[in-house]
């Protein structure tokens, strides 16, 4: 007779298992509330404003709106979040991205498209049911020194509780191919047709913190779990960071501080 352990270890190899390759059209770098340990950087840029003119007690007080104001050019020090980078022994200086997980752009994706698609009532709460591999932070390939992203993407946020905004940048990269697989639990009610169409779904849904990346699939091959391990003991393991412990990093978190001098 089989053990319990035996039951649970036959359900987990009817696992369905997913590999996919996709092109990263567009991707964002996370902002402040994503919990970033790296600040801003601050660039000057040249932007439109609209300013009312000043009329003296002589003009007519009745005048046109586009009389009323008039655009001027004006320089403004803007905040740009940066994607996070590591150090590869082997590849060097790499961007990192949250792909994988469940907080990944991937599975963001999912529950994204279901929601365009007006089915989040029956098809969000399954979606917990899949899981995207490998988990964590992947390197998305090399930051060249000279010019390491692409333009900034700038948007305006609301700032506070008050009906104000600011202009706030996002490093921006383009064009970077990942692999990933998705795991379908046996007890997901959605068949196979269900996670296709979720997945052709993310291609046009908005990714990232900022709703602007997009991503284009260009692999979609069946496979087991076996296949997966496979390929994670040959190449997944090596796509994933492993962050150091905070206690040991140089960062502005454990930068050490001039003391105080009494005077």
């Amino acid at each position: 007779m089989d053990s319990l352990m035996d039951k649970l270890e036959k359900l987990r190899e009817k696992d369905i298992y997913y590999y996919v390759k996709a092109r990263i059209d567009r991707l964002c770098a996370r902002g402040a509330s994503y919990g970033l340990l790296k600040l801003p950087n601050v660039v000057s840029v040249v932007i439109l404003d609209t300013v009312e003119t000043e009329y003296g007690s002589g003009t007519e007080v009745i005048k046109s709106r586009r009389e009323r104001k008039r655009n001027i050019r004006k320089r403004q020090d803007i905040k740009v979040f940066p994607f996070d980078t590591c150090e590869d022994e082997k590849l060097g200086k790499q961007i990192l991205a949250p792909i994988g997980g469940d907080r990944g752009i991937i599975r963001t994706g999912f529950y994204r498209t279901v929601v365009a698609n007006k089915q989040a009532r029956y098809w969000a709460p399954p979606i917990d049911l899949i899981r995207v591999f490998p988990e964590g932070d992947m390197k998305l390939g090399p930051a060249p020194p000279e010019r390491p992203f692409e333009r900034p993407i700038f948007v305006l946020e609301p700032r506070g509780r008050h009906e104000t905004a600011e202009i706030v940048g996002y490093e921006a990269i383009i064009n970077r191919e990942v692999e990933f697989w998705t795991k379908i639990n046996i007890s997901c009610p959605l068949v196979e047709d269900d996670i296709l169409t979720i997945l052709h779904g993310s291609e046009d849904v908005p990714l990232g913190p900022t709703k602007r990346g997009h991503i284009t699939i260009l692999t979609y091959d069946k496979g087991n779990r076996k296949d997966y391990l496979e390929w994670y003991e040959q190449k997944g393991q090596y796509l994933i960071h492993t962050p150091e412990p905070i206690s040991e990093r140089q960062d502005i978190l454990s930068a050490p501080t001039e003391p105080v001098q009494e005077k």
